[in-house]
């Protein structure tokens, strides 16, 4: 059987990670070197969101994104923001639970808008409101 997920495995490790394997687990981790620009951010972005892309993969797409904009801890901007908050359409509480996370770990003041919004929102999952209010 042919695994549909491997190419675009294999092409955001060669954009973001280094990939170490340990006996039959790989380990990745992200390049410090890396630089994120827009066209990466958007092109993880709309792998966050891609409802065929396991959730395994998807969050550590997920955790990539935050890690990046740790990164840029001089010039904050809303782009890595605007990204993840892209997943809050998502039916997976699971998903949104972490990416409330996220945003609230990252310490950008981008965040503090959507965190609040989902923290209001009465018809989201009590697990996510939970979370956003935590940040």
């Amino acid at each position: 059987m042919v695994n549909i997920h491997q190419p675009i495995r294999q092409s955001i490790a060669k954009l973001l990670f280094k990939t170490f394997r340990v006996g039959r687990v790989f380990l990745i981790s992200v390049k410090m070197s890396s630089i994120p620009d827009e066209t990466t951010v958007e092109k993880l972005s709309s792998m966050l969101v891609d409802t065929s892309l396991p959730l395994k993969l998807r969050f550590r797409i997920l955790f990539t994104l935050k890690n990046l904009d740790r990164q840029q801890q001089s010039e904050k901007t809303s782009a890595v923001v605007e990204a993840i908050s892209r997943a809050f359409d998502d039916t997976s509480a699971l998903l949104k639970h972490e990416c409330a996370y996220c945003l609230g770990q990252m310490g950008n003041t981008y965040a503090i808008a959507k965190l609040i919004e989902i923290l209001n929102d009465s018809n989201e999952d009590s697990m996510v409101r939970h979370e956003a209010g935590l940040r």
